[in-house]
């Protein structure tokens, strides 16, 4: 999928019908509709790796965070992760990705409802 194509059809998504389920040590990430079209065909389910890694001890209590995938030329990435405030709370260099967009954002928010966890959304669904 080109980064067009991926950029397209994710300006479509606005809400969501259905989470899904992604159990990680630690953290239960409940996908929206089009976060989970994100990881099935941008092939990212690495980046929900990602935000789940740093949930258990460092950003425990963030209740609202801001994750930022930049791809740069090199085919190498950093995700970076703030408060929604533009606070820095994590950084991370990844060595190689074939992610099919140059900068991606999503938002986690914490929530009881559907069930406890980290709701991972597109910012068009939030």
């Amino acid at each position: 999928m080109t980064q067009e194509e991926l950029e397209r059809n994710l300006a479509h998504f606005t809400g969501t019908e259905e989470y899904t389920r992604a159990k990680y040590p630690g953290i239960n990430l409940l996908l929206t509709d089009g976060a989970k079209y994100l990881c099935d065909n941008a092939k990212c389910y690495w980046l929900m790796g990602v935000i789940a890694s740093y949930q258990p001890k460092k950003l425990a209590k963030e209740e609202f965070q801001t994750w930022i995938i930049r791809v740069i030329e090199t085919k190498s990435a950093v995700v970076t992760c703030d408060d929604g405030n533009g606070h820095i709370l994590v950084e991370q260099h990844i060595p190689w990705t074939d992610f099919p967009s140059r900068e991606l954002k999503l938002y986690a928010q914490r929530a009881e409802y559907p069930e406890p966890g980290l709701i991972v959304m597109l910012p068009s669904e939030y």
